[in-house]
């Protein structure tokens, strides 16, 4: 006898880890910058810039890159950028990673502060989480066909599975240029800039990856002229393209992470050969996984008629997905300027990222509690100090419905904020309101016996002669026509044809008369 098999191409999670890195560092102003009078601006990112694997053991090199937007009481530049890259090196413990092994990485900002020491030095102090994981990619061999000389009964079963069916890094790459209105100054210098993805979707087609979304760009620049006024501008740069991918199937279904690698911009003159123009290029990390999802029929057990026909069985893992979904989520609250700041007289720049700080299974769902961060630029009527900042924390939750989760379930989600919009109160009041999109996969793997090996070996006589040459049958609950054939040796086929069976169903107390096929 002999199988017909198929690989079943699977990935599981063979190890993971999460660690904190904890930067500070002092720095002073370089001499070109003007004196610091008070902080109005801050933001952190982060460049992940190796990632090396070796015995149990994850090397990670990076830097932080600190951005402070701040108060002069110079008279020719009132608002002034530092920058500041600390670099970090850490080695995480990861059990089972060797080297070569592809892992996952993921890191966030869990805090982050600027704060004066003088006016010519400041200090950084923050907090990376890191994530890492390293998947493994195998295949498991599932028996589909049998067949031989043997007489022989088998029956089949159905696996759903979501079948790993591309595993890949790529980047992706956005290029584009915006133009300052006609009623902007030309661009003397960009003092402050913010530029970040919004609204990023991806979706399968046949052999490529569609890529849409949104640049989310603010400048705060001083304009050209005697006066040197400073002005802002702010403005939503859609984007789309593909990524060219041979393997792809529509009915694939996208897991998909991504982190920015680069950002820069770069003013340029415009037609007129004035400083009128920006080009920008976005540089993202994509990890890239596609699951097709497929029922599989395979061989569940098997039993010889003629001879005694043994499945040799081991345990195989699957994953099949129980849901990919999105959702969204929506916030709202108010955040008041803190005592002392200048009241507000008009808002320049509002931005909000979405954390997300715990996910845990509940009672048929996924629930999720993050935080979501606002941060507001606004001008002040108090003409020695014009500009302030506030920034602000508001909580949200939800929860994914998701039938039959279970705590052995693993889930991939995201969190990002869709829509934003600030009001004004009052001078010291914002009302914020916010849409939170939740995107999520959730999978459960589980653990199938798979059949290996077929063993032929002649019947036991012994064993043949201990049963009755014919015998009625009577079903007890749970019975099927396939254990009453395999303890008699006999076929269903045969079974039915002798009880004028056309279905293999039985009912608690039928009566089947079973005639033993072979004679000693």
């Amino acid at each position: 006898m002999n199988l017909i098999k198929k690989n079943i191409h699977m990935d599981c999670l063979k190890s993971r880890a999460s660690n904190q890195i904890t930067l500070e560092e002092d720095f002073n102003l370089p001499d070109v910058k003007p004196d610091m009078d008070k902080i109005i601006f801050k933001h952190g990112d982060v460049k992940i810039e190796d990632v090396k694997t070796s015995g149990d053991h994850v090397n990670v090199k990076g830097k932080l890159l600190a951005s402070v937007l701040y108060a002069s009481t110079d008279p020719g530049e009132q608002l002034a950028k530092v920058e500041k890259e600390i670099p970090f090196e850490e080695t995480v413990f990861l059990e089972g990673v060797e080297s070569g092994d592809n892992v996952d990485y993921y890191y966030d900002i869990e805090d982050f502060s600027v704060s004066m020491i003088n006016s010519r030095k400041a200090s950084v102090r923050s907090i990376i989480g890191l994530k890492l994981s390293v998947r493994e990619l195998y295949d498991e061999e599932a028996a589909t066909e049998l067949y031989g000389d043997e007489e022989a009964e088998y029956r089949k079963k159905y696996l759903d599975i979501a079948e790993i069916a591309i595993c890949k890094k790529d980047i992706y790459r956005i290029r584009d240029e915006i133009e300052f209105p006609a009623g902007m100054p030309n661009i003397a210098r960009i003092i402050w800039s913010s530029i970040r993805i919004g609204n990023l979707e991806f979706k399968a087609l046949e052999g490529k990856i569609s890529v849409q979304g949104e640049l989310l760009v603010f400048f705060l620049f001083e304009g050209e002229g005697e006066e040197r006024p400073i002005r802002f501008y702010e403005t939503t740069v859609p984007f789309n393209g593909v990524i060219e991918c041979s393997d792809c199937k529509e009915t694939m279904i996208p897991d998909i992470t991504w982190q920015v690698s680069q950002k820069e911009y770069e003013v340029k003159p415009d037609f007129d050969g004035e400083e009128r123009v920006v080009a920008l290029e976005f540089v993202l990390d994509l990890n890239i996984k596609m699951y097709q999802e497929e029922q599989v029929e395979i061989l569940s057990d098997v039993y010889g008629v003629t001879k005694e026909i043994t499945a040799v069985t081991s345990p195989g893992t699957f994953k099949s997905l129980l849901v990919k979904n999105e959702g969204k989520c929506r916030v709202a609250g108010k955040l008041k300027i803190q005592s002392g700041a200048g009241k507000i007289l008009q808002l320049m720049h509002s931005e909000a990222e979405a954390v997300l700080d715990e996910t845990k299974v509940v009672e048929d769902g996924l629930e999720m509690n993050g935080t979501l961060l606002v941060k507001c630029l606004y001008i002040t009527g108090n003409d020695e100090m014009p500009y302030y900042a506030l920034e602000g924390m508001l909580p949200f939750s939800y929860v994914m419905d998701v039938n039959g989760i279970t705590p052995n379930c693993t889930s991939n989600v995201s969190v990002a904020v869709e829509q934003l919009n600030i009001t004004m109160l009052d001078s010291e009041e914002l009302d914020v309101k916010a849409i939170v999109r939740v995107q999520g996969a959730v999978f459960c793997e589980h653990t199938e016996e798979m059949i290996k090996d077929i063993q032929v070996q002649q019947l036991d006589m012994n064993k043949i002669k201990s049963l009755p040459s014919m015998a009625i049958y009577v079903a007890k609950k749970g019975d099927s026509l396939w254990q009453i054939g395999k303890k008699y040796f006999v076929s269903v086929k045969r079974i039915k044809e002798l009880n004028g069976l056309s279905q293999d169903e039985l009912r608690e107390g039928d009566k089947i008369l079973i005639v033993k096929g072979v004679q000693k």
